[in-house]
């Protein structure tokens, strides 16, 4: 396979929203990724995506697969500098603010910008992280060892992968003491935004998971509500007042039907006297007796 064919597939994630899983791309993107002499692409705005056609053009030895999202993207500011390390495969998207970074997220395609969301919200929790994106492995595998170095030093173990997709070929990048966030089942039929919450492609849940690699634990409370077994059933509001102390931050609320799937707007919310669990931590539901 060493025709120079450039390969286009669009749609590439449960962003797809209501097509459902039958229509949702899980694990084709890694299918890619092991097929000998295939370069892979998944660019994250208009700038990857430019640079990723020029490379497949001029590649003369095979073939490359570009990988679009159906949803729109944001665009990503970047220095000359950036864009030329985009042909590497993967570049520093955005360093710490301290030029000191205590964990590396890596993102690709419609991720980065989630990626880009975390690092503030990160930075708001006293946390500094480098967000790494990385549009090809291929590329990246290709670079000398110093610069892969340079794009995610081996002093900095704690790395947090995000991806739409099955994640096995992540662990080589994150490490023994990385983590991914990617997908282990199927999609599910939803508007996109509800199936990306669903699965934890969130800010909240990326940030959660950053913090647990470096031991620490988020300023904020989320607590999490449900009414199995609870006899009570005072109203959210009247929850919220109860639950933090004088001056504390105000913890998130989020109500649930005896189902445990989210209660509609305006419901009250029944409770025992319930522990605050972290967002990741939802199961089993914890209630003191």
């Amino acid at each position: 396979m060493k025709q120079r064919v450039i390969f286009v597939y669009t749609h590439d994630s449960i962003g797809l929203g209501e097509d459902g899983p039958t229509h949702q791309p899980v694990e084709q993107t890694t299918t890619l990724r092991y097929i000998p002499n295939m370069d892979t692409w998944r660019p994250c705005d208009t700038v990857e995506s430019t640079m990723s056609w020029v490379c497949a053009v001029e590649r003369k030895d095979g073939p490359s697969s570009l990988i679009f999202s159906r949803q729109n993207l944001a665009f990503q500011t970047r220095d000359a500098d950036q864009i030329a390390n985009i042909r590497k495969g993967g570049y520093i998207l955005s360093e710490a603010a301290d030029g000191k970074p205590q964990a590396v997220i890596i993102a690709t395609g419609s991720e980065v910008d989630l990626a880009m969301k975390a690092q503030k919200a990160l930075a708001d929790e006293g946390i500094q992280v480098r967000v790494v994106s990385m549009p090809s492995f291929e590329l990246v595998e290709a670079q000398e060892r110093s610069y892969q170095e340079s794009v995610m030093p081996p002093a900095i173990r704690k790395r947090l992968a995000i991806e739409t997709g099955a994640t096995l070929a992540w662990y080589r990048w994150v490490g023994l003491d990385g983590d991914v966030i990617g997908m282990t089942t199927f999609g599910t039929s939803a508007p996109y935004q509800e199936a990306l919450q669903h699965f934890g492609f969130t800010v909240e849940n990326v940030t959660d998971r950053a913090m647990r690699l470096l031991g620490r634990r988020r300023s904020r409370l989320s607590v999490e509500l449900t009414i199995r077994d609870v006899l009570a059933a005072p109203t959210v509001a009247q929850l919220a007042a109860k639950l933090p102390a004088a001056g504390a931050a105000r913890p998130k609320l989020r109500r649930y039907d005896v189902g445990g799937e989210p209660a509609a707007s305006g419901e009250p919310a029944a409770f025992g006297e319930l522990e605050p669990v972290a967002p990741a931590q939802r199961w089993p539901w914890r209630r003191h007796a």
